[in-house]
């Protein structure tokens, strides 16, 4: 085998490993709750204050679930802003399986959001993010290589909501506030994201089961993550590109991050504002890391309570 052969060989390996989860996250059992207020889709977690909140420790997430008889509820906040570089980059999505089991088979149902157009300006106000990735927006090894447009289309763009139903994506843009929604803020350090999901789009027994009766779901929550399709893209591209510049050069996506660090600040870790614990910065971990093609997907089996009488 020639030197070649045997590069091109090491970087399918390794490209494998790149695409396997690094570790493996107990899923949360939660129970969704009744809403004493209305929530509104704004970025505003003042409409969560009645609302319990989990805190997430792998990932430092303050999460909130909620629902009525037609729409569950999630928020999500955090303070780690090189969190928040990740989610402008690729978005996080939110993989809903309506049997509550902890899976997303061929990519079955899922919502992507990057934040609003505010999380954007926030971002990019404090630097240059430190992009790792199979770069789709210029060439780094000026030999005039560009990426091909689907690979730059993938990039998320602030104020979408891409719904991904079976690995197609759709992509709203214009929010019903009655059916899809999202918004994000940011305020004080924090970033805060809610979203709306009507639970007849989810499929599977939750969609079916009255909301007279209980009902679960399963929610994984995915920060950069890709679809299937989306993977098998930039596998090839890299791939084509890596081949093209002989096994020369460095488009690995490997963490380069330390272990994790110790939150500081930020939101408490019961959902009450200050406190060293839920959504604080961090050193090491995710938050110094380079993006993995495929993060750790982090699930919430969700029990939904009698929504009506």
């Amino acid at each position: 085998m020639d030197n070649r052969s045997m590069v091109i060989k090491a970087f399918v390996l390794f490209l494998l490993a790149v695409v396997s989860p690094l570790t493996t996250w107990a899923a949360h059992k939660v129970e969704s709750h009744i809403p004493v207020n209305e929530i509104t889709i704004d970025g505003d977690i003042g409409d969560w204050e009645d609302v319990p909140t989990l805190y997430l420790e792998e990932s430092l997430r303050v999460v909130g679930l909620s629902h009525d008889d037609t729409s569950l509820y999630i928020m999500f906040r955090f303070g780690d802003s090189r969190l928040a570089e990740h989610l402008i980059r690729r978005g996080a999505i939110l993989w809903v399986n309506g049997d509550g089991k902890k899976k997303n088979k061929n990519d079955a149902f899922g919502v992507r959001y990057a934040g609003s157009q505010e999380i954007a300006d926030e971002i990019h106000s404090q630097g240059p993010a430190s992009d790792h990735e199979v770069r789709t927006d210029r060439s780094s090894d000026g030999g005039g290589w560009s990426p091909p447009q689907d690979l730059v289309a993938m990039r998320a763009e602030p104020g979408e909501l891409v719904v991904i139903r079976d690995g197609v994506k759709d992509v709203i843009t214009d929010f019903d506030p009655s059916r899809f929604h999202a918004a994000s803020t940011y305020i004080d350090g924090v970033f805060a994201y809610e979203l709306r999901l009507p639970i007849d789009e989810i499929g599977g027994r939750v969609a079916e089961t009255p909301a007279s009766e209980p009902r679960e779901l399963a929610i994984g929550i995915q920060v950069g993550g890709l679809t299937e399709a989306e993977k098998e893209l930039i596998q090839k591209t890299m791939l084509e590109r890596r081949s093209s510049m002989g096994g020369s050069g460095g488009m690995d996506g490997r963490p380069s991050g330390g272990g994790g660090g110790r939150p500081s600040g930020g939101m408490g870790g019961k959902g009450g504002m200050g406190g060293s614990g839920g959504g604080g910065l961090r050193s090491g971990g995710h938050g110094g890391s380079r993006p993995q093609l495929d993060p750790e997907i982090e699930w919430l089996i969700v029990t939904l309570p009698p929504a009506v009488n």
